[in-house]
């Protein structure tokens, strides 16, 4: 309570004073990319800008996500899964991530939001996160919440770059960048090793430490830009694929390649991306990861070990046309994905088996938007997409999304936005088949209410309230055999995101934000939610105060329970010249911060279930220094 007091006075104290800086600053906000890049009149958007990542120095996505409505999770693979459902590998397939304009994707997993989990994130510039799609042309495959990373300017960043930090669980990060305003290009190499503390189960340690490498480059010719990103990801995977999650050596690893090409002529955009995965996967426990069914029921034998050896090829063209005429602005186009896929390893006890799973997926998709400008300062929303998936072992299907919405601006600080929003998307293709059988899935479906009103004050005060109502068909839970079926019950989600927010001395930031949840028929029952965050400049040193408190209510079987957690996070930046910074950061201060709850399963017995909590934000401390020459 005393720090908490004393966070309150410092930045009242902070709020009224004069920076000496404050020339540099208002010149440094007037090269603010994120004021370029977002799509405020298209849809609701949290931006996170340049200023916000430097002074709270974020390095990973979690440092962001954990202060936002998305949320921060993992799966029991231990990779980012912010949608983590303990009966699936990996939920999170309605989130779409891009780097720039190009979305990072993968065949059998629907995305690459889990690649990115602990990726150094210096090439950042600014950050966007939208709820809902909103646009048709940014999105290649039907989206519920996108994540786009914009990176740096080649002229803003000219130069060279070096940093290192080292915190606890014998965590370390190196990364080197290098800039070029005149052949503007601009290029990132990085390491990261991330440890985390040990989590025992019945005595035996698990483990979801994960070392990246990461290495990334644009180029831009006139209209025409180009991309290259890569990966290498090794994780130790935490509970994986055991039932009882008691692993005794495991290993996961993935290899990511990305390459695409933007073009644009005229009002015509065009763009081309191609991603290439390699992910190899080992499990072995001497008692049993599962039981396997062997000819009838009810014999089954225990699976000691499983190996595997795959890749997938996403391929995807996409071309897209503005016009103009009257009160309207259209936006059509059209994309098309391929995707390949299949293992060419695949053992369970040293047997070789046949993978039976989707190993070709083609989408095509067609897209149109209506900006109609019925008066000044009313503004009313219409689009449509259509996607036919083609593929090779399921029935193929259709999925549409629609939408209708409008923005009327009372006046120049009053803001009010009004959208719905029918979405589909579809099971990833790695689901349709596993060790346990085919599943009977169909494509979640989705239909969203969502008003956003926005009040400034004056130039540097505003307050947003966010309402948001959503009904969700065919959600995959997993039965008593291990298959998967489509949730016969819809899930209803509300949720209030109330946030004020000051900015102060130009690049200065204090947000207060609170977040209300409740789903229906799931356990998560209830969510409340409380976010501080301050980031601001004095002098040579920037500082950063990022409170996050949540509470969440359980329901299952009628019996209710609740957990809650506070993540107190401070830093400091001393900016000693130009050239040279030193950081200090210390993460979950008061090591209080939320346990999220994993389920296992003892000596095979499906009614004998027991949890595991465990704080995803460790209690650390990380130094660090940068250097630029």
């Amino acid at each position: 309570m005393r720090l908490l007091v004393a966070l309150l006075i410092v930045a009242t104290f902070l709020f009224s004073s004069e920076s000496v800086n404050s020339l540099l600053n208002e010149i440094e906000k007037k090269e603010d990319l994120s004021q370029k890049t977002k799509q405020e009149s298209l849809g609701i958007s949290y931006i996170i800008t340049r200023y916000q990542l430097d002074m709270m120095q974020a390095r990973y996505l979690r440092d962001i996500l954990k202060n936002t409505v998305v949320g921060y999770d993992i799966s029991r693979y231990g990779v980012l899964d912010p949608w983590s459902a303990n009966n699936l590998p990996y939920a999170s397939s309605g989130i779409r991530v891009f780097i720039d304009n190009q979305e990072i994707t993968t065949g059998k997993y629907d995305n690459g939001v889990f690649l990115l989990g602990n990726i150094n994130l210096s090439f950042v510039d600014h950050i966007e996160i939208y709820y809902l799609s909103p646009s048709y042309k940014i999105s290649t495959e039907p989206a519920y919440v996108i994540i786009k990373l914009y990176s740096k300017n080649p002229k803003r960043d000219e130069g060279k770059k070096f940093a290192v930090s080292y915190s606890s669980y014998n965590s370390n990060s190196e990364y080197f960048d290098t800039a070029d305003g005149n052949k503007n290009y601009y290029f990132h190499f990085s390491r990261s090793k991330v440890g985390h503390k040990d989590i025992y189960i019945d005595g035996k340690n698990v483990s979801r430490n994960d070392l990246n490498y990461h290495c990334f480059w644009t180029y831009q010719n006139g209209d025409a830009k180009y991309l290259l990103n890569a990966i290498y990801h090794k994780q130790d995977p935490f509970m994986g694929i055991s039932m009882d999650g008691k692993l005794d050596s495991a290993y996961e690893k993935y290899k990511e390649l990305h390459f695409g090409t933007e073009q644009k002529f005229e009002q015509v955009n065009f763009k081309y991306t191609l991603d290439y995965l390699q992910d190899f996967t080992y499990f072995y426990e001497k008692s049993g990861l599962f039981l396997e069914p062997v000819n009838t029921y009810p014999y089954y034998i225990p699976i000691q070990k499983v190996e595997t050896k795959g890749y997938d090829l996403v391929n995807t063209f996409k071309i897209n046309k503005e016009s103009n005429f009257e009160k309207h602005r259209l936006v059509y186009g059209i994309s098309l994905r391929n995707k390949l896929m299949d293992y060419y390893t695949l053992r369970l006890n040293d047997t070789d088996i046949n993978y039976n799973g989707i190993k070709q997926q083609n989408i095509g998709t067609v897209f149109l938007e209506d900006n109609i400008q019925l008066k000044r300062n009313f503004i009313v929303t219409m689009g449509y997409e259509f996607s036919r998936y083609l593929n090779d072992i399921i029935d193929n299907y259709n999925l549409h999304q629609y939408k209708v919405g409008t923005t009327y601006l009372f006046n120049k600080k009053n803001i009010l936005k009004l959208s719905f929003q029918h979405i589909e998307y579809t099971v990833p293709p790695y689901l349709y088949k596993t060790f346990y059988g085919d599943n009977i899935l169909d494509p979640q479906k989705n239909d969203v209410f969502i008003a956003k009103y926005k009040k400034m004050f004056n130039n540097t005060n505003e307050i947003e309230l966010v309402g948001f109502y959503g009904i969700n068909k065919n959600f995959p839970v997993t039965q008593q055999d291990g298959t998967l079926r489509s949730y016969d019950k819809n899930i209803y989600v509300k949720m209030l995101d109330l946030k004020y927010h000051k900015n102060y001395n130009v690049i200065n930031d204090f947000i207060l934000d609170y977040i209300y949840l409740k789903l229906e028929n799931v356990p998560l029952n209830r969510t409340h939610k409380v976010v501080l965050l301050n980031t601001h400049r004095y002098k040579q040193f920037d500082f950063f105060e990022n409170i996050v408190y949540k509470n969440n209510e359980y329901k299952f079987n009628g019996e209710k329970s609740k957990k809650e957690g506070i993540d107190v996070s401070l830093g400091v930046k001393y900016n000693y010249s130009k050239n040279l910074t030193f950081s200090l950061k210390g993460e979950n201060l008061l090591n209080r911060a939320y346990e999220n709850s994993f389920i296992r399963v003892v000596n095979f017995n499906l009614n004998d279930l027991e949890k595991i909590n465990t704080q995803l934000i460790d209690r650390k401390i990380t130094v660090g220094m940068e250097y630029w020459f």
